[in-house]
């Protein structure tokens, strides 16, 4: 199937409690927002780049970088309760009455600095060689992360999460294989975002990132990781 209209959607607003202006920290000179939308713009498949965000500021950035940011985020869904998809749905039920041809959206986070164009290339493969409609999400091993493993704590006593009968000590090497959203990519067809609400609809397909692209920054420690990471050379 070959869609109309490709688009990137790179949320960023200014706001962030764990970490003041997040989207404005640099890894290897350029700020994770212009990280972002290089990723987009050396994908070369999208015909167009926007951020949705609520900075003048940040909206210059992100012009010069070659994203497109038609108008500012309102500030009822610029704080830290709003959702990703009700940004997604506001955005683009006002920007459709300048272009409606919009038919696939790839949110691409600034807060994964090692998501790159052969990510965004390699998912776009992956729904294009199906029947073209359905969600698709990145996600990584969790590792030694392992749910058998975890806890519920009520202050006092630990209880096995989940309903699982008693501890499992097995090596990490024997569980099953266990994976979670790393946030680097989604994207869905726009008209199943507009009818459901939800940015992912159910049973998406999935598309494994390894451990160093999978970092997301929420966190000053994750900050400094990839820091480290871009100063060992280990990614760009």
């Amino acid at each position: 199937m070959t869609f109309q209209h490709r688009v990137a959607f790179i949320p960023a607003r200014s706001g962030s409690k764990s970490i003041p202006e997040k989207n404005l920290l640099r890894i290897n000179g350029k700020t994770l927002l212009e990280r972002s939308i290089n990723s987009a713009v050396t994908a070369e498949f999208f015909d167009s780049i926007f951020v949705s965000t609520d900075s003048d500021a940040y909206a210059d950035l992100a012009v010069q970088a070659g994203a497109v940011v038609p108008f500012l985020r309102p500030s009822h869904l610029s704080n830290d309760s709003a959702r990703t998809v009700d940004v997604i749905i506001d955005f683009f039920e006002r920007y459709s009455l300048y272009d409606p041809r919009i038919t696939r959206v790839f949110l691409l986070q600034p807060t994964s600095p090692f998501r790159a164009a052969n990510h965004i290339k390699e998912c776009m493969k992956i729904v294009e060689q199906s029947d073209g409609r359905r969600s698709l999400i990145s996600i990584t091993d969790v590792g030694g992360n392992h749910p058998y493993r975890m806890q519920s704590f009520d202050g006092t006593f630990c209880l096995n999460y989940g309903g699982f009968e008693e501890q499992n000590f097995s090596p990490r090497q024997e569980l099953p294989r266990t994976y979670i959203r790393n946030g680097a990519l989604y994207t869905s067809m726009l008209s199943s975002i507009l009818a459901t609400k939800k940015l992912i609809e159910s049973s998406p397909y999935g598309y494994e990132m390894n451990s160093i692209d999978s970092v997301n920054i929420d966190s000053w420690e994750d900050f400094w990781l990839a820091e480290k990471i871009a100063e060992l050379g280990l990614r760009d």
